[in-house]
C-alpha cells in the first residue's frame, strides 16, 4: 500500500481523529497502533473505521463489505504504518488541524 498524498493524509486524520489515543513518549508505533484499533472496535461510530478502509485502500464499500474482518483490518493496521499515523497527528496538531 503506497501512502496517501497530503489531502488524503488529511481527510484521514478528520475521519478517525476523534479515535486517535493521547500519545505517551514510551508508546511504540505498535502500542499506539494497538489503541487505534481497540478505539475503533468500541466505537459508536463504526462507518469512521469503514471510511478509513475505504480511503487506505482505494476500494469500494462494496468490496470491502465483501472482504473479511481480517482482510479490513490488514488494511486497517498497514494504511496507518505506512501512513505513519503518529507523525500525521502530530503534524496535525502542530498545523492546529481539528478533526471531525
Amino acid at each position: 500500500m503506497k501512502p496517501l498524498t497530503l489531502d488524503k493524509a488529511m481527510e484521514l486524520y478528520r475521519i478517525i481523529g476523534k479515535h486517535l489515543p493521547e500519545t505517551d513518549e514510551n508508546d511504540s508505533g505498535i502500542d499506539f497502533i494497538g489503541k487505534i484499533v481497540e478505539n475503533a472496535r468500541q466505537s459508536s461510530t463504526p462507518q469512521d473505521y469503514i471510511d478509513a478502509i475505504i480511503l487506505l485502500s482505494g476500494e469500494s464499500l462494496l468490496s470491502i463489505s465483501k472482504m473479511s474482518s481480517d482482510q479490513r483490518l490488514e488494511i486497517f493496521i498497514s494504511g496507518l504504518v505506512d501512513n505513519k499515523i503518529l507523525q500525521l497527528k502530530a503534524f496535525c496538531n502542530t498545523m492546529g488541524f481539528n478533526h471531525g
